[in-house]
């Protein structure tokens, strides 16, 4: 794992993808084989996040990566784990709380 996309949550309520699109863009300009995504910073994930972080997972699925999300939140992780998303995506809850 080369890579790791480290993002931060924007602060705009209309921006609330921003972090995603950002990981997104920097996926596609990667061609590792995990994308790592540092979420440190994100300390909640909004419905329209959850469908985001799908669709990203599905386009590194398309291209044979993997996603990986790393230092995840434990209320993030919850919601993950939830929403059944932790078999689908690869997730470290780090020591973040």
């Amino acid at each position: 794992m080369s890579g790791i996309i480290s993002e931060t949550r924007a602060t705009d309520s209309n921006a609330s993808c921003d972090w995603i699109g950002r990981a997104r863009i920097r996926a596609a300009e990667s061609h590792d084989a995990f994308v790592v995504i540092d979420c440190s910073a994100v300390d909640r994930i909004s419905t329209r996040e959850l469908g985001e972080l799908i669709r990203l997972h599905l386009d590194c699925k398309r291209s044979e990566r993997q996603l990986v999300l790393e230092n995840v939140h434990d209320c993030v992780a919850e919601v993950i784990h939830l929403t059944r998303l932790d078999r689908l995506i690869r997730f470290d809850q780090g020591h973040c709380v």
